[in-house]
C-alpha cells in the first residue's frame, strides 16, 4: 500500500472484474481497480513502491509492452501523453480519391502505445468517425481520402494518444478543413490542390529530401524549416509565387540527426509537415 493505492501482484489476469494481467492498482477508499495497466506477460511475485515508483520482480519477460527480464521499474503516477494534431489543420482541402498524410505530433514521459485517429464530418464536435485505430507512433499516417464530401471547411482531425499506463491525450486541429471530390482550378490549365503541402520524400532523409507545394492563387510564400523548439534552421523559400505546384530541396547534410517541422505560410494560411533527419 502507498497512500492512496493499494497495489497487486500475483497469478491473476482479472481483478476486480477488470481485465489486468499479473500486476494491477486499485483504490485504497473505494477498492475500484484504477486505469493503471502495464500488463505482465507471466507472474509478479514482488512489489515494493519508493515515491512515485512501483518496483516489480518475477517470472515475466514481458511488462509494458517492453522487454524486461524479471525486474521493472513502473511509474502509476504518469503524466497523460501530449500530442497534438499538425495536419491537416487549417484551409487546405483534402481530394477524395487521392492519399493524404495526416500528421501529429505525440510524446510521453516513457513510451506512446499507439495513437487512433478520428474524423468530423460535421464541425469539432462530432460525431467521429474511425480512421486509423492503434496506429504506430511514426507521426504520420497515410489515408485514402473518402467521401462523403465535407464543404465550407466543417472537416475536423482529432488524435487521441495511449500510453502503457493506459493515460490519455487528445488534441483536435485548430480550424476545420473542406473534403471535395474536384480539384480546384487555378486558372492556368492543370487542376491544383488549394494551398497543399507534401510531406518529405524520402523519408527519413540523409543527405536531402523534397518537399511539394501548391498555391491557388497569387501571393507572397513563406517555407521554413523549424526544429523542435520552433527556431528556424533553414528558409526553403520566401517571395512571391504564381498560382500553381512547386518544389523545395532540403539540405539534410548541414544538420543534425532529429525531427524537424517544414511550415508554409501563404497569406494568413498555414501547413507544416513533420522531417526527420537519419545520419
Amino acid at each position: 500500500m502507498s497512500g492512496s493505492m493499494v497495489y497487486a501482484g500475483g497469478l491473476f489476469t482479472s481483478i476486480g472484474g477488470q481485465s489486468r494481467r499479473h500486476v494491477a492498482a486499485l483504490d485504497a477508499t473505494t477498492g475500484l481497480v484504477t486505469t493503471w495497466d502495464p500488463g505482465a506477460d507471466d507472474n509478479v511475485w514482488t512489489l515494493a513502491v519508493s515515491g512515485s515508483t512501483v518496483y516489480v520482480s518475477g517470472d515475466f519477460s514481458i511488462i509494458c509492452g517492453q522487454s524486461s527480464q524479471g525486474f521493472a521499474a513502473l511509474h502509476p503516477d504518469e503524466a497523460a501523453p501530449s500530442v497534438q494534431v499538425l495536419s491537416p489543420n487549417g484551409s487546405s482541402p483534402l481530394l477524395i480519391g487521392t492519399q493524404r498524410h495526416l500528421d501529429w505530433s505525440a510524446t510521453d514521459d516513457f513510451t506512446v502505445q499507439g495513437v487512433d485517429l478520428y474524423l468530423s464530418r460535421t464541425g469539432p464536435a462530432g460525431p467521429w468517425e474511425l480512421l486509423a485505430a492503434a496506429a504506430p507512433n511514426t507521426g504520420s499516417y497515410l489515408w485514402n481520402v473518402t467521401g462523403p464530401e465535407v464543404p465550407g471547411n466543417d472537416a475536423y482531425l482529432l488524435a487521441t494518444a495511449r500510453d502503457y499506463g493506459g493515460h490519455l491525450g487528445t488534441d483536435i486541429c485548430n480550424s476545420g478543413f473542406s473534403i471535395s471530390s474536384n480539384a480546384v482550378d487555378a486558372g492556368l490549365g492543370d487542376p491544383v490542390i488549394a494551398f497543399a503541402l507534401s510531406s518529405p520524400a524520402p523519408s527519413p532523409a540523409t543527405d536531402h529530401s523534397v518537399l511539394s507545394y501548391a498555391v491557388p492563387s497569387r501571393t507572397s510564400v513563406r517555407l521554413v524549416l523549424l526544429d523542435v523548439r520552433g527556431r528556424e534552421v533553414a528558409v526553403l523559400f520566401d517571395g512571391l509565387r504564381e498560382a500553381g505546384h512547386y518544389t523545395a530541396a532540403i539540405e539534410a547534410a548541414g544538420l543534425r540527426s532529429g525531427m524537424y517541422f517544414a511550415h508554409l505560410r501563404a497569406g494568413d494560411r498555414k501547413l507544416t509537415r513533420r522531417v526527420v533527419v537519419v545520419k
